[in-house]
């Protein structure tokens, strides 16, 4: 991206959003709250394909507090007006954190076909 965007006065760096420093006006969560490499007991169910039979409900919890506190650290970071994009299965995620802190939201009705695996993104 760095060597594609050379002319441009940007710069892409590969870091955990919680470390990064400042305040940001658009925060890129996709693929992020519910990877299933990372999360294997909470993406089943962010997907509607969890199976009751080999679910497990204390993994799952862990993957949670795990997800709240990746979405605790980046939040507060969004500046008031800001974006977000994420995908239609991890905004609610999102949505949860406003809701909880009382930070007014919009959920755009509009979809964004993904170019990887076409699921849509929200903006």
């Amino acid at each position: 991206l760095n060597r594609a965007c050379r002319d441009l006065p940007v710069c892409f760096l590969a870091r955990d959003a919680a470390s990064a420093q400042g305040r940001f006006d658009h925060l890129w969560m996709v693929s992020v709250l519910n990877d299933p490499e990372r999360f294997p007991h909470l993406s089943p169910l962010s997907y509607g394909q969890a199976d009751p039979v080999s679910f497990n409900p204390f993994e799952f919890q862990k993957e949670r507090r795990i997800v709240q506190a990746i979405v605790k650290q980046c939040m507060p970071k969004l500046t008031t007006p800001g974006l977000v994009t994420t995908s239609t299965e991890e905004v609610v995620w999102i949505a949860d954190w406003c809701h909880r802190h009382k930070v007014p939201y919009r959920v755009s009705r509009k979809h964004y076909p993904t170019a990887l695996v076409g699921r849509p993104d929200l903006f």
